[in-house]
């Protein structure tokens, strides 16, 4: 399946213009500037994963992995884009570096729960990981804490924390999948998006 890297960059007047307020607003944005007539869908099949790593020297960075062509270039002056087909054998190494921004939850009597505490969701990461083909070595949890916004007039609160560490590749079908579809749940709100790089 091919896929397609890309990196944004929204200057103070883009975000303005887009109404850039919550983390949907990103996920409606990112979806109008790469074709959203396409592209939109539930959030488990519009095909694109996204990480906001706030405001840089150069705008709000947004990164994000889409499994639709994007245009090489936005159309809007106050808009930087990049993006590249994901490189051939990329997701064929044994070993990578990741990063990942998740919601961790669980399902208990029908009921999202979430997973407070680093301890636990080391653990939580690592049970979710193997069961998606990868073995993980984490080395940093950070960012503990909850998102809170609004969608429409539903109040939408998400637990949040950051993985970092060395995931082996156990079960290669299984982590291209995981890779190209996401880990976890809340993906249109930016978790779940496995940022990797090869270990060489």
């Amino acid at each position: 399946m091919n896929a397609y890297a890309g990196r944004v960059y929204l200057s103070l007047e883009a975000q303005a213009r887009l109404r850039i307020t919550d983390p949907y607003s990103i996920h409606r944005a990112l979806l109008d500037l790469i074709d959203g007539e396409r592209c939109a869908a539930p959030e488990t099949s519009s095909g694109l994963l996204w990480v906001d790593h706030g405001q840089t020297f150069y705008g709000r960075r947004i990164d994000f992995l889409s499994r639709h062509p994007v245009p090489a270039v936005s159309s809007a002056s106050d808009v930087s884009l990049e993006v590249k087909p994901l490189p051939e054998g990329f997701l064929d190494h044994e070993a990578y570096r990741f990063q990942i921004l998740v919601n961790p939850c669980r399902c208990v009597q029908g009921k999202r729960v979430a997973v407070r505490g680093e301890e636990n969701v080391r653990a939580w990461f690592m049970e979710l990981a193997a069961r998606r083909g990868m073995e993980v070595s984490i080395s940093s949890v950070d960012r503990l804490g909850r998102d809170v916004f609004y969608r429409k007039k539903n109040r939408i609160v998400c637990s949040r924390a950051r993985v970092s560490g060395i995931l082996k590749v156990v079960d290669s079908n299984l982590f291209k999948k995981a890779f190209l579809g996401g880990i976890g749940k809340s993906r249109a709100f930016g978790y779940g998006f496995l940022q990797v790089s090869v270990i060489k």
